[in-house]
């Protein structure tokens, strides 16, 4: 009853007490409770069926609301797990593919410069090839002129001989014609 839960509560002299006498020689219930679309009171008692009904639906679909909060603040936790792990992987996908770019990089450095050496040598021996086919070509030239001029010592020494053996025999063909005029 409100009486006996708040009036007496407050005041609890005689009064009060030969009312609740008075209320209970009358056989009053104790009733307690709030309109049905109101949340019930604590220590609420003697609640109509269609009230009961309603608290216990209520409580039914405050409880379904408290699992489905729950349930939502645990798949809203799952999610942010889920968004971690995929944010780390991502990081390590990443770091990953980085690391591999910097490999390749390094990789294409080391190739450029490997590239860059073989071309170096290609070009010296290039230049030692011409530098030798030079000396080749001088060798050659410097043979065929030494071939000419031993060419034309040969010559001039056959011309030479010749002259004196063509000499030697008008000479001695005037001597021969000397002598057979003496």
């Amino acid at each position: 009853m409100y009486i006996k839960k708040y009036l007496l509560e407050a005041c609890y002299d005689d009064h009060s007490r030969k009312l609740l006498q008075i209320l209970s020689g009358y056989s009053a219930e104790d009733r307690y409770y709030a309109l049905i679309r109101k949340k019930q009171p604590d220590g609420a008692v003697g609640l109509p069926d269609n009230i009961e009904a309603y608290k216990e639906r209520r409580h039914a679909r405050e409880e379904l609301v408290a699992e489905k909060i729950a349930d939502h603040k645990r798949k809203l936790q799952h999610a942010r797990e889920q968004e971690e792990l995929d944010r780390q992987h991502r990081e390590r996908a990443f770091e990953e593919k980085y690391a591999q770019l910097e490999g390749f990089a390094e990789q294409k450095s080391r190739h450029k410069e490997f590239f860059h050496e073989q071309e170096k040598r290609h070009r010296a021996e290039i230049q030692e090839q011409s530098t030798d086919h030079k000396l080749q070509d001088l060798q050659v030239k410097q043979y065929g002129i030494q071939m000419t001029a031993q060419l034309k010592s040969d010559i001039a020494w056959k011309v030479a001989k010749e002259k004196k053996e063509q000499e030697s025999r008008v000479r001695e063909a005037k001597l021969e014609a000397q002598r057979d005029l003496h």
